[in-house]
C-alpha cells in the first residue's frame, strides 16, 4: 500500500455516465466512456456513491462509510480506503477535485 495523500480530495467527475446494476452484496458499475464494468463491493459502492455527492478526501470517505472518525481515521483503514480511490482514479470512475 502506497502512503496516501492527506491533501488530495476525489470526487466522480460525470456521475451521468456511470450506469448502476445493484446486487445484494455490492454492485456492477458499467463506465461509459471506457467501455469496461466494474464489480464493486459493498463499501466500494458506498464509497462511489458518497464521491457523486461532492468531493472529499480519504479520512472523510472512511468516517462516511464506518470506518473511523474523520478527526481520527484509523491508519490502516485509511491507506486501504487511499488504495481503492487511487485505483478508481486509474479506471476513469472518479478524479482528484480542484475544490
Amino acid at each position: 500500500m502506497l502512503e496516501p495523500d492527506r491533501r488530495a480530495r476525489w470526487r466522480v467527475d460525470r456521475p451521468d455516465e456511470l450506469v448502476w446494476a445493484n446486487f445484494d452484496s455490492g454492485a456492477a458499475v458499467y463506465y461509459r466512456p471506457s467501455g469496461k464494468t466494474h464489480f464493486l463491493n459493498a463499501s466500494s459502492v458506498a464509497m462511489l456513491e458518497l464521491l457523486q455527492v461532492g468531493p472529499a478526501d480519504a479520512a472523510e470517505v472512511c468516517a462516511a462509510i464506518g470506518g473511523s472518525s474523520a478527526a481520527d481515521p484509523l491508519a490502516e483503514h485509511i491507506l486501504q480506503v487511499s488504495d481503492v480511490l487511487r485505483n478508481f482514479e486509474r479506471v476513469g470512475l472518479i478524479q482528484r477535485s480542484q475544490l
